[in-house]
């Protein structure tokens, strides 16, 4: 055991209905109780003393006119990501031949558009009595039914044209 003596505080702390005594601040020997034991102050001619002792350990600020900055410059602004660019995909072959008859050449609509392209333009052609909710539930179906998931990953260009117009077909305008 040491030979230096302490004072301590206690409060009372109940846990699960058991009230015991806790230790809360524990303070030198001779300190004056109610003080807090926080951070003592020195006079100014301490502080001389100790700036002169670690002066050797610090390090002067040393601004010049050319390397000073201003004070209300614009922030330098962020290098923007490059595009999400989806990873192509095979269409996936219909499980047997007999059950799809193919429509001809000309009755397929063909091109491309992007994502953005897609809502963009279906969105725009959208019904007053459709809402944002129903166009977005009809968004999934839309993009579920051309490629027989959910997600974003892999949808190419033509994929999101089917899309679009099978977007604009259920929440559009009529022509």
């Amino acid at each position: 055991m040491s030979a230096v003596g302490i004072q301590f505080r206690v409060k009372e702390d109940t846990y699960e209905n058991v009230t015991r005594l806790k230790i809360e601040w524990v303070d030198e020997y001779d300190a004056m109780p109610g003080s807090g034991g926080g951070v003592i102050k020195a006079t100014p001619d301490e502080l001389k003393a100790m700036n002169a002792k670690f002066k050797k350990f610090m390090k002067p600020k040393k601004v010049t006119p050319a390397t000073a900055k201003p004070k209300n410059t614009p922030a330098t602004p962020k290098k923007q990501s490059t595009k999400w660019k989806p990873k192509p995909v095979a269409p996936v072959p219909p499980s047997s031949p007999a059950e799809e008859t193919p429509l001809p050449k000309s009755a397929i609509p063909e091109g491309k558009c992007t994502q953005t392209e897609a809502f963009d333009e279906a969105y725009a052609s959208k019904r007053g009595d459709i809402t944002d909710e129903d166009f977005n539930k009809a968004w999934f179906e839309a993009i579920l039914s051309v490629t027989g998931t959910t997600t974003y990953d892999g949808i190419i260009g033509e994929q999101w044209f089917h899309i679009k117009n099978e977007l604009i077909e259920k929440t559009g305008i009529p022509f």
